[in-house]
């Protein structure tokens, strides 16, 4: 008996040490857990750092219940792969806050895709191609939707037609139920099918199941799989419904394309996952090497949900600094959508949470949207982050609509110095930063680009219903390129219902380009009951219809700002109400051969005072009117220059109106740095600094 007891207290013993020599590995209130990228049975220590993210997160876990209150997960520069959507929650760390950080000069990359390597040569579609086998992921087969060369560059799917789009022959109700009578018809409702034109689609398509067919419909795109074709009729089926009844766009049927189409595989560059076989093909480049090439197959389309992290004041919950996300997945198809791709989900989801920190992040390569905040959020920033090549949009505060607001709606978001460049590359439709819902937010010194719809939207109520998004500041951020032909009825910045609160001061926004055949393309857009918003002190140009449109709304100022070279105008307000919209006060408005306003004297509902007016080409005279003035006759354009100035102010416009060269520096160069003898002092014109817009890294 004694010698039993003298056994178990040796080992009790033994199991003490061995429990403070393991403790001595770490802090107990402030522990630092390091990871390096490639190391292999690591126990977390600085001398045997982890590999795996996982393991690193599970120890963290595992410290803050055992006491820890702040813990650190240390990364070195370098790639590591997660192969399962990380949870964050204070209570899984025992209410410990959380910091990751890389603190080398390049950053820790994680990445959420797979390498897919070992090609042998095969023939596809009569044309020289590679095959790889998919790689294995918890022990299924990889599917995926998105894939990336060596060099991290996109490769497309195979589409048909390969450059151009279709478009829809009809849809309407009464064309159905005309064609239904002559038993040609389907009945299963107008939005889940269309009629092709004759010869559109091959006859000879397979694997229908994993065909999309996008469609663009003015300021939209959809996604749905394809479920039957039917020559005889020339009906193409889908899976699920669509949002839009009509499939079409003002000049005609909607433009449509299908997408991931086996038997068009055929161009240099192009991949198709065949999902039966799981097998990879991918066309070759001349110059690829077989031996080395590989291609990074998206896996998984979240990467982190921070759910419940809570902080203070005094110390965040979660900061992560210098840390890439990259390759995250879409799988978002068969989509049910309203507008700015609001029904896609994202990378990096937030929700009941608060004061966290993301400082010079990256993320790059996604599938879709890069961040999502949702409802109970509070005091998050985001830091000088760059985020590139997105599938959707960059960060999107989606929030709830509770008026009065309560803490269920996100507040004391900031959005700075950060840059999203190359946007809506899989969900055309979105946006680089997109609020729904969510008041005192600060999206400042950021600079957009690169995308096919809107740089930013805010707000999401059609009409003057009570709203809880209010005081948001959009301060000095640089927009530019965007819309590039697609789609239509787009803004730099565009805004939906009342904001009280709310200012756009000191952007800058030019060359916004929507459809050739839609219409919009506006720098600065107040649409559908925007209300009591102040935009001020900013610059917009190159516009493909006018700089400033406002739809319709109330009490808006619009003052101090220069609005150039629209080709529909300077300012639009194309709804008439009881009430004034918007006064347009102190305002530099130029053009070359082209309107002013975009004057339909049955739809203003503005006043306007003291602003400068400027037509380069036709000099001392400007001209407002509901067009362009290629389709004037030389008659009529003289006409107009005689008269149309007096029968605006009879209309009473034009109030106080300057009309007089700016003495810009070289504004056809984008250089609006006014001359000190400039007439823009005589209306009390202030001077707008952009020498800071956009990021100041």
């Amino acid at each position: 008996m004694n010698i039993k007891k003298t056994l178990l207290a040796l080992g009790m013993t033994a199991v003490t040490l061995g429990m403070a020599s393991c403790a001595e590995k770490f802090d107990p209130v402030n522990p630092v857990i390091y990871l390096e990228a490639g190391a292999e049975k690591g126990s977390g220590t600085e001398a045997k750092p982890y590999g795996d993210i996982l393991d690193a997160i599970a120890k963290a876990k595992e410290l803050g219940v055992a006491g820890a209150e702040h813990i650190t997960l240390k990364f070195g520069a370098g790639d590591y792969s997660l192969t399962e959507t990380l949870t964050l929650s204070s209570e899984a760390f025992g209410g410990a806050s959380l910091e990751m950080i890389c603190e080398d000069e390049d950053k820790a990359v994680v990445g959420a895709w797979l390498p897919v390597t070992d090609f042998t040569e095969t023939e596809v579609n009569g044309v020289k191609a590679w095959v790889a086998d998919m790689p294995q992921l918890n022990g299924e087969t990889v599917y995926s939707h998105q894939f990336f060369n060596g060099d991290y560059e996109r490769l497309e799917r195979p589409r048909y037609p390969e450059e151009c789009e279709l478009r829809v022959e009809f849809i309407t109700g009464a064309d159905r139920e005309k064609i239904d009578a002559t038993g040609k018809g389907h009945d299963n409702g107008v939005k889940d099918a269309f009629y092709f034109f004759e010869g559109d689609i091959p006859e000879n398509l397979t694997r229908l199941s994993d065909i999309q067919m996008c469609l663009y419909h003015y300021w939209n795109d959809e996604r749905l799989t394809v479920k039957s074709i039917n020559y005889d009729t020339n009906l193409i089926e889908f899976e699920a419904q669509t949002y839009w009844l009509n499939f079409g766009e003002s000049d005609g049927g909607g433009r449509y394309y299908l997408d991931n189409v086996y038997e068009y595989l055929n161009e240099s560059g192009e991949v198709y996952n065949d999902r039966e076989s799981g097998k990879l093909y991918y066309i070759p480049y001349a110059d690829d090497d077989i031996e080395s090439f590989k291609i990074y197959a998206s896996t998984i389309d979240t990467m982190l949900i921070i759910d419940g992290m809570n902080g203070s004041k005094d110390q965040n919950s979660l900061i992560v600094r210098n840390i890439g996300f990259e390759g995250s997945d879409w799988k978002d198809v068969n989509r049910y959508v309203i507008q700015a791709a609001q029904d896609i989900t994202a990378s990096i989801r937030i929700l009941n949470s608060n004061y966290i920190l993301f400082e010079n992040c990256s993320f790059n390569h996604i599938g879709n949207h890069a961040v999502e905040i949702k409802t109970y959020v509070n005091n998050v920033t985001f830091d000088r982050c760059s985020v590139s090549d997105l599938g959707g949009g960059g960060f999107r505060i989606s929030g709830a609509n509770i008026v009065p607001v309560t803490e269920e709606v996100p507040h004391d978001i900031t959005i700075t110095d950060c840059t999203i460049n190359g946007y809506g590359r899989v969900h055309k439709s979105s946006v680089g930063v997109f609020i729904q819902f969510a008041h005192d937010c600060t999206i400042s010194h950021n600079e957009i680009s690169d995308g096919y719809y809107s740089g930013m939207s805010i707000g999401w109520i059609w009409g003057y219903a009570d709203h809880a998004t209010s005081n948001i500041l959009i301060e000095k951020n640089y927009i530019h390129n965007i819309g590039q032909g697609i789609l239509s009825d787009m803004g730099g910045i565009y805004l939906l219902g009342k904001q009280p609160g709310t200012v756009l001061r000191e952007n800058l926004i030019h060359d916004i380009k929507t459809y050739e055949k839609g219409y919009g393309g506006w720098a600065y857009y107040t649409d559908e009951g925007s209300s009591d918003i102040l935009i001020e002190k900013n610059i917009g140009y190159n516009c493909s219809d006018t700089v400033y449109h406002h739809h319709y709304g109330a009490n808006n100022i619009v003052r101090n700002n220069i609005f150039a070279f629209g080709k529909f105008g300077c300012v639009r307000s194309s709804k008439e109400e009881d009430h004034v919209s918007f006064t347009l006060e102190r305002n530099i408005l130029i053009n070359d051969f082209g309107p002013i306003y975009y004057y339909d004297e049955d739809k203003e509902s503005f006043v306007d005072d003291s602003n400068l007016m400027w037509d380069y080409t036709l000099d001392g005279a400007v001209i407002s009117r509901d067009d362009t003035f290629e389709r004037m006759s030389e008659q009529g354009l003289n006409y107009a220059k005689e008269t149309n100035f007096n029968r605006l102010v009879k209309k009473g416009f034009y109030n106080n109106a300057v009309v007089a060269d700016p003495l810009f520096a070289d504004p056809f160069n984008g250089d609006f740095t006014l001359a000190e003898n400039s007439p823009a002092w005589d209306i009390g014109f202030e001077p707008i600094d952009i020498s800071d817009v956009g990021p100041r890294n």
